[in-house]
């Protein structure tokens, strides 16, 4: 018989990221694409296996790709493989003390840059910013993201792959990451 997991404490960067890919998941099929949940609670959804894989298996290469899968796979219906295809990493700013740089952790940029086709990881940054509260750009050599280089989402979507938001879906989407953070 498993033994029962304590519940672990959700913070706010990961309750965020988990609202966030929800709408998205919803944004992006208003645009045209389908996506699946990527992240390695979605892949391995058994807390007994993911503990092992963690305790056990993290620094095998499986053990890497696994743990630091992107958070969302995405294709789009009509878009040539080559274009239409993604995958997408999403990161919360903290509410307080914002930082000008986001760090992707090396092992994780890592992982990424050696299994995972080079140019197809886009990483949003939830900024909770009213200028610019959902940030985006693909994922470069360097575990440091500079946000000032980072475009709006929409921005974003429509400079890579000449597609259009839904602006009052985004507008919403915007809206509840702004009050999320001054909460």
């Amino acid at each position: 018989m498993r033994e029962i997991q304590s519940q672990k404490t959700v913070s706010f960067e990961e309750n965020a990221v988990f609202f966030v890919k929800s709408a998205l998941e919803t944004l992006l099929t208003d645009m045209g694409f389908h996506e699946v949940d990527f992240s390695f609670e979605n892949i391995v959804p058994d807390p007994g296996f993911r503990s092992l894989l963690l305790e056990s298996y993290a620094g095998t290469e499986i053990g890497r790709i696994l743990i630091s899968s992107p958070d969302l796979f995405v294709m789009h219906r009509k878009k040539d493989p080559r274009d239409g295809v993604f995958f997408l990493k999403l990161i919360a700013m903290p509410r307080e003390n914002k930082p000008k740089v986001v760090r992707i952790q090396e092992e994780i940029l890592e992982s990424y840059n050696r299994y995972y086709p080079k140019g197809k990881i886009a990483i949003i940054v939830i900024s909770g910013e009213a200028r610019a509260p959902l940030l985006a750009s693909w994922l470069g050599k360097t575990s440091q993201i500079d946000l000032s280089k980072m475009k709006v989402f929409d921005k974003f979507i429509y400079d890579n792959l000449s597609i259009e938001l839904n602006q009052e879906l985004f507008s919403k989407l915007s809206s509840e990451i702004i009050k999320m953070y001054k909460i």
